[in-house]
């Protein structure tokens, strides 16, 4: 399993399974299951460019919105996500919004990065 997840993801698993004492088997696995969520929430049967709402804090994701093109869905991934940077005290936990393909593929919105 530790294969498929990026090595950063894979140290960043390490140490808080040290810390916390959760076995790091544990933790990649739900890592995985998370993933496998996310991407399929992001696809479109439908053709639809999806903007999907994160917040970091809590830890929920939600499907937002679909468009038809490109251009609204980073419109308004990049709007939602100013908006929320006003009520946020630091990136890390801040409520962000991104704008994906129909195929799943990030396509940008992220304004705390400027994208």
């Amino acid at each position: 399993m530790a294969d498929k997840i990026p090595k950063d993801a894979q140290k960043l698993a390490g140490a808080l399974s040290r810390e916390s004492g959760v076995p790091l088997d544990d933790i990649l696995h739900a890592h995985v299951v998370k993933s496998r969520e996310v991407a399929e929430k992001v696809k479109s049967d439908s053709g639809k460019f999806k903007v999907l709402g994160i917040d970091q804090y809590e830890g929920t994701d939600w499907v937002h919105d679909e468009y038809d093109t490109a251009e609204e869905a980073l419109e308004e991934a990049r709007k939602m996500t100013t908006e929320a940077m006003a009520r946020a005290s630091d990136a890390s936990i801040a409520t962000v919004y991104y704008a994906y393909n129909p195929s799943g593929d990030y396509i940008g919105g992220d304004t705390w990065n400027n994208e």
